[in-house]
């Protein structure tokens, strides 16, 4: 069983020392699952770099998918482009999880054309994550 959101924050801070309360400009969130998680939350613009259809997708991937990376993968397999199933999707046979380009490809996503904007009304963690970074800044 995963570790919740809030298990992890404790034990990553009391492995590194951190105690709590935090300073008061400092923000530590968790995504609930994997990060990838709150990329596939933006369903519009990730179909969109798959080019796949946006109703091949699960709408709350927090909660309906265990393993995001996995997901996204396989969401992948289906793309019309071959060079994104080259880049996302692993050789067959090969041990790895993920293409050779995958984290390139995310990243380049990530910066680009992600919308935590879209992304915020798919995903529960990314929307607290945005409500408290928010609050930060005013």
């Amino acid at each position: 069983m995963r570790n919740a959101p809030p298990t992890l924050k404790r034990k990553w801070m009391e492995a590194a020392g951190i105690i709590e309360p935090l300073p008061a400009k400092m923000l530590f969130c968790v995504a609930r699952t994997e990060i990838e998680s709150w990329l596939l939350a933006d369903t519009a613009g990730i179909s969109s770099l798959l080019e796949i259809s946006p109703a091949k997708m699960v709408s709350n991937v927090e909660m309906d998918i265990v393993d995001s990376k996995e997901y996204l993968v396989n969401l992948a397999k289906n793309s019309k482009n071959r060079l994104i199933r080259q880049e996302l999707v692993p050789e067959p046979k090969s041990s790895a999880s993920t293409g050779l380009s995958y984290n390139d490809r995310l990243s380049d996503f990530a910066s680009n054309h992600w919308s935590p904007e879209d992304a915020k009304d798919n995903s529960i963690s990314l929307k607290r994550a945005i409500t408290k970074l928010t609050a930060l800044e005013q």
